[in-house]
């Protein structure tokens, strides 16, 4: 299947393959902004994660703006604790996507409701995030929706996470350094 999704719901992108690379195989979240579905690289047979706007909010520019936006942040970021944009574009009905890296364990929201955060592990954790926002920060970028859900683990099973901050979707970028992230 193609991505032929203009006269289906979002649920209905599951089995879909968009820009002839990349299977949707099911959703794993949902924000304001768009869905998130867990995808597979068809060339290589990588994971990833591909966010794509929700249908209603085509029409809203500053939603598309900030779509937009996320995915410029993201492909200036290349920090280890950071998701990494791979690639983004548009559906045949024009929503647009952007495909992420996507991380197996879950996140420290999950973590959190487990009872399971120790000492030793949130001090690692913490460390992680702040690095990433540093590398964020010194380009003038701040995220604005940190919190749990939007930091995600590799491996939720054992001590040794590796984090990941994900969704720039509402970040703001300094004034002076607007135009340079975004390519104006």
């Amino acid at each position: 299947m193609q991505d032929n999704p203009s006269t289906q719901s979002d649920d209905r992108l599951i089995g879909h393959t968009v820009a002839q690379r990349y299977h949707i195989i099911e959703p794993i979240g949902e924000g304001g902004m768009g869905t998130v579905y867990r995808a597979i690289q068809k060339s290589i047979g990588r994971e990833v994660a591909i966010k794509v706007l929700l249908p209603g909010l085509m029409n809203d520019p500053l939603k598309l703006k900030r779509f937009v936006t996320e995915a410029r942040i993201l492909s200036g970021l290349r920090h280890p604790h950071t998701v990494s944009l791979i690639d983004c574009g548009r559906l045949s009905d024009s929503r647009l996507y952007i495909v992420m890296d996507y991380v197996k364990g879950g996140t420290l929201r999950d973590l959190m409701d487990e009872g399971r955060l120790h000492q030793v592990a949130a001090l690692r954790i913490t460390r992680q995030i702040l690095q990433s926002l540093a590398e964020a920060h010194s380009h003038g970028i701040i995220h604005r929706d940190l919190k749990p859900a939007n930091v995600l683990l590799d491996d939720i099973q054992s001590e040794q996470f590796v984090v990941r901050v994900a969704d720039f979707g509402i970040a703001k970028l300094d004034a002076s350094d607007e135009a340079h992230v975004l390519g104006i």
